[in-house]
């Protein structure tokens, strides 16, 4: 009679173990035969995040809201104009806030923290032909960067930028 009794927990202890197993598998529901699972998208780095056409959205001078697209009361209307075109491998194109385009080259710093523009022509006042932004977040459809010079156009010692593309 014991040896029946061990038999059953030795039996029982066995039975839990496979239904352990079995359900541990993660036994969801099977791909459909030919198909192929999918492949996780790589990570892409700053440059190829930012590489597109990108519209102002929101804009600080100096810590004041000066632009916010859509609104009704903004202090500085041109910036409307206002456009960052990153969307060629190292061509940009960069509308500003008079309405008037500049073009040169673009390139991102290795440590993915600033984004610079450089032989631009025509060639802003006091730049030397480059303009530097510092990189403050990047999402799919978001972009902000930050100019900590002088902006003779505006005449802002820090301009802060939101700006998005469709």
């Amino acid at each position: 009679m014991k040896r029946q009794l061990i038999n059953n927990m030795l039996y029982s202890m066995i039975v839990c173990s496979i239904l352990f197993l079995v359900s541990s598998c993660g036994g969801g529901t099977p791909a459909p035969a030919g198909s192929t699972p999918p492949t996780p998208t790589p990570t892409q780095t700053v440059a190829q995040q930012i590489a597109k056409i990108w519209s102002v959205t929101n804009v600080k001078e100096d810590g004041i809201t000066v632009f916010i697209s859509g609104g009704t009361a903004n202090i500085k209307v041109g910036y409307l104009n206002f456009k960052l075109d990153l969307s060629s491998v190292s061509a940009a194109k960069l509308t500003e806030y008079d309405g008037k385009t500049i073009t040169g080259k673009w390139s991102v710093s290795a440590d993915g923290k600033s984004v610079t523009l450089t032989d631009l022509v025509p060639e802003p006042t006091d730049t030397s032909g480059t303009i530097s932004y510092t990189i403050n977040s990047v999402a799919d459809k978001s972009f902000k960067i930050t100019r900590n010079v002088l902006n003779r156009k505006t005449g802002a010692t820090k301009t802060e930028y939101e700006l998005t593309t469709p």
